[in-house]
């Protein structure tokens, strides 16, 4: 229903020309009614995660070993957008292909170039999820329980937090080289409240 949608327009264009297009589109699967509310329903989202611990066999030649951090308390709207942007920068930092750690990691065997350290989150709930293929899961787990609790005690270096601020920059700039990623960054923005 066309009250469920949104539009951004990024480029070269005519707005007249782009209303009656829109129009157009709308009209072909919109009949006029009103739309009723969707009510979406709150889930109660547990503080602790179900499992501690999930292991499955599969049929893959490399062992894929992911870790998971549940964070309970996701905020809503810009504090969330801030959120997943602090965390974001906080695992690049922890795991991040430019780390020596990951480094480590690789020149030891231990992980593949699909290993990776990301976060999501929607509102009321997040995650963040590190790992990827790797020939030695528990040495894997090993080492990233290690390298969290050496930053706990040790904290980030001012020079590395300036830099990872500047990476983030300049992918945010990126952002407005194409029409495309412009118009994405701002619906995604627009998503997150």
């Amino acid at each position: 229903h066309p009250s469920n949608c949104s539009l951004v327009v990024a480029g070269d264009c005519e707005p007249e020309a782009l209303a009656q297009l829109v129009e157009s589109l709308v009209s072909r699967f919109f009949d006029g009614r009103k739309a009723e509310h969707v009510a979406r329903p709150k889930i109660a989202e547990p503080a602790k995660t179900t499992k501690p611990r999930v292991e499955r066999a599969m049929h893959t030649t490399i062992a894929r070993t992911l870790i998971g951090y549940k964070d309970p308390a996701a905020p809503h709207g810009t504090a969330l957008v801030k959120r997943e942007s602090t965390v974001g920068i906080a695992l690049d930092m922890l795991y991040g292909r430019g780390t020596v750690f990951f480094d480590k990691l690789y020149q030891d065997g231990v992980v593949s170039g699909d290993f990776s350290a990301g976060y999501n989150a929607d509102s009321g709930f997040g995650y963040a999820v590190i790992g990827g293929e790797t020939t030695n899961p528990a040495e894997l787990e090993r080492r990233l329980d290690a390298r969290l609790k050496e930053v706990r005690e040790s904290g980030f270096s001012p020079e590395e937090l300036a830099r990872k601020k500047h990476k983030i920059y300049g992918r945010f700039l990126r952002n407005f080289e194409t029409p495309e990623a412009t118009a994405f960054a701002h619906q995604s923005a627009w998503l997150s409240g």
